[in-house]
């Protein structure tokens, strides 16, 4: 009894202190960007807008879904609902609903999963590592990449804590006895793996990581069990109706995003060496280029130590396949790769782990001594990766809730027409207050001209005189918002705006100043807010382009109402 009371005394070592610190290394990258709202990336808009649309579906629950979410578009044309699955909105439908629509509701929910990253990442050094490598958790909230997108209404981070779940639960199974496994990691690791899917897509990569592991591992006996099936089938089967969506709604996208054999093939053999070194240069922008040194150490010294040999083989497994998977893939941002977290910092530990092993062992240090110098050299380095967390700079863009809190006194029960860069932060504002549907978004981007994934922009006006019919017969706003820069520069539609706007039919009301901080400056540009002087038109039934349905598709629907 006592030796295990001394064995179980052993696995908590630190256990306490490392949670502890992990909660306040955690707070700090709340606090690092705590004003930003985390609407500045181009999608981040899009993905808060989708959170809103769900939570009213769920609260209406219309028989038709299809049709709801065409007059929601048609009302606010910034949502989404098929781009991507909706496992993030649905948890973001929830926060709505209780703390009210703020894109600091949705931001939070994206950092709450990087705690989630950071514990299982404790989790699994303590397990597999040692003790005194659960201090991997810290660090991991500290790198420059993590910092960035969890200050992004993005799906990277909440796919990055999903998927760290779903690894080490995967892998306690694999590793318990063949006579009795241990059957809740499989339920909980399939579990949080299919919610990663359902996040985002390109989690997935999941499905192969763990297929190598079961190669290495030949866990036979395990993989042909009849619970391993059900699980799978259950799996399979909660992953269908989106899969049926995707290939219904989105096959286009899909195609673009993923590619196909016979689009690849037909590239030249300078983009199968772009795609090779891709993301190799993206890891210092992400991890630090000091981290990627120690990582690289830890690597070595992990395949040359027995005790690391087999974990350092597992990592560097995952290592592989995840650079080999989005590699492959057409669409690239180093944001794709953010899942390599884990392994590069479990690396790290193991080559501080290593170098003070070897020290050690050449000054003939006493193991208490050694243990204290461990702990010092990783409160150094996480000390210091505090301090590059602090340096890392955020994209930020102001002003946009000022504009929409100016549109809401001026034009509480009208629709408001909008052209230019940033269309998504204003259309979120509009809608986030606007739950009874009073207001309605007109953007430059679907009345004058359109974009595709496929083809060429359409423009729909050829002139300045063109630009102030539509506006009068087609757009029904009195309120024309325009950004200085253009949503699409390199055509003709949106310049020929922002000649008639100037024209004796507006009349400017007032100008808002909007701020981009970015890492080389601040950027001012601003929006303009014009009165409409000409009568218009009333629009009940709105018809709008909506190519990522396919070519020249478009759409004549009322917008939703209450």
């Amino acid at each position: 009894m006592l030796c295990m009371a001394m064995s179980e005394a052993r696995k908590r070592t630190w256990l306490l202190p490392q949670v502890l610190l992990v909660f306040i290394a955690w707070l700090f990258l709340c606090w690092l960007h705590w004003d930003n709202d985390g609407l500045w990336y181009g999608d981040a808009p899009r993905h808060a807008a989708n959170g809103l649309f769900w939570k009213d579906y769920l609260l209406n629950l219309s028989f038709d879904p299809k049709g709801y979410a065409l007059s929601y578009f048609a009302r606010y044309p910034v949502i989404a609902p098929t781009t991507y699955p909706p496992v993030f909105y649905l948890l973001e439908a929830v926060l709505f609903g209780a703390f009210g629509p703020s894109p600091y509701v949705a931001k939070g929910l994206v950092l709450g999963f990087a705690l989630m990253a950071a514990l299982y990442t404790t989790a699994w050094c303590r397990r597999w590592i040692a003790e005194d490598a659960g201090w991997a958790g810290l660090l991991l909230v500290l790198l420059p990449g993590v910092v960035v997108w969890s200050h992004a209404i993005m799906l990277n981070v909440p796919a990055l804590g999903l998927s760290i779940g779903a690894l080490y639960h995967f892998r306690r199974w694999l590793e318990s006895p063949p006579a009795s496994p241990v059957w809740r990691h499989l339920y909980v690791g399939a579990a949080l793996a299919v919610l990663s899917i359902l996040t985002y897509v390109t989690s997935c990569v999941l499905l192969l990581i763990v297929g190598i592991w079961f190669l290495v591992e030949r866990r036979w006996r395990l993989l042909w069990s009849r619970r391993t099936l059900a699980v799978f089938t259950v799996s399979s089967l909660a992953l269908l109706p989106w899969a049926i969506v995707v290939l219904k709604f989105e096959r286009n996208r899909t195609v673009w995003a993923t590619g196909t054999i016979d689009i690849i093939t037909q590239f030249p053999w300078a983009y199968y060496l772009e795609c090779v070194t891709y993301y190799p240069k993206c890891l210092p922008e992400l991890f630090g280029t000091h981290l990627l040194f120690i990582a690289a150490f830890g690597i070595v010294s992990g395949m040359l130590v027995r005790r690391w040999r087999h974990e350092t083989i597992l990592l560097l497994i995952t290592t592989v396949i995840c650079f080999a998977f989005f590699s492959y893939i057409p669409a690239k941002e180093g944001r794709y790769i953010l899942l390599l977290s884990m392994p590069i910092v479990i690396f790290c530990l193991l080559g501080l782990l290593s170098m003070v092993h070897c020290f050690g062992k050449l000054v003939k240090m006493r193991t208490e001594w050694a243990r204290t110098a461990t702990l010092t050299v990783i409160a150094v380095l996480i000390i210091g990766q505090a301090w590059v967390a602090s340096k890392v700079s955020v994209l930020s863009i102001s002003g946009f809730k000022q504009l929409v809190g100016f549109i809401e006194k001026v034009a509480p029960g009208e629709p408001v027409f909008y052209d230019g860069i940033d269309h998504g932060i204003f259309t979120f504002y509009l809608m986030a207050g606007d739950p009874d549907y009073q207001r309605r978004a007109v953007l430059g981007r679907k009345l004058i001209y359109a974009e595709s994934i496929s083809s060429n922009p359409q423009e729909f006006i050829s002139s300045p005189h063109d630009a102030v019919e539509v506006l009068q017969k087609q757009g029904g706003c009195k309120w024309v918002a325009v950004h200085d820069r253009p949503d699409a520069q390199q055509i003709a539609a949106p310049w020929h705006l922002r000649k008639a706007v100037k024209g004796p039919k507006f009349e400017l009301v007032k100008s808002f100043p909007i701020t981009r901080k970015r890492k080389t400056g601040v950027e001012r540009a601003s929006v303009c807010v014009y009165w409409f002087l000409v009568p218009i038109e009333r629009v009940d039934v709105v018809d709008m382009p909506l190519f990522s349905l396919g070519d020249n598709v478009r759409i004549r629907i009322k917008p939703i109402q209450r």
